[in-house]
């Protein structure tokens, strides 16, 4: 059972749950672009924690603006990957 497990940002703890919910979304967003995200790190683990840390967030491709199945796609996404965790 994974209960009460914590990371460290900045010297403070985040709950593991919250830490969850950002994973689904990065999981969401490669159902729903086929892609990998942070693609141009390279799979440089230091550069993709920097970047989550610092608030940034893979970008949007080929979304459909007219589609309200893909707009709530990418609410859900975006309010998962708040850099506000008790906000996911």
């Amino acid at each position: 059972v994974l209960n009460n497990l914590n990371i460290e940002k900045n010297g403070k703890l985040i709950d593991f749950q919250m830490s969850d919910i950002y994973s689904f979304s990065i999981s969401l967003w490669e159902i729903i672009h086929r892609e990998i995200p942070w693609k141009s790190f390279n799979r440089d683990i230091n550069k993709i924690k920097n970047a989550v840390f610092n608030g940034k967030r893979p970008t949007y491709l080929n979304i459909d603006e007219n589609s309200p199945i893909s707009l709530f796609l990418k609410q859900i996404v975006e309010i998962c990957w708040s850099s506000q965790p008790d906000q996911r």
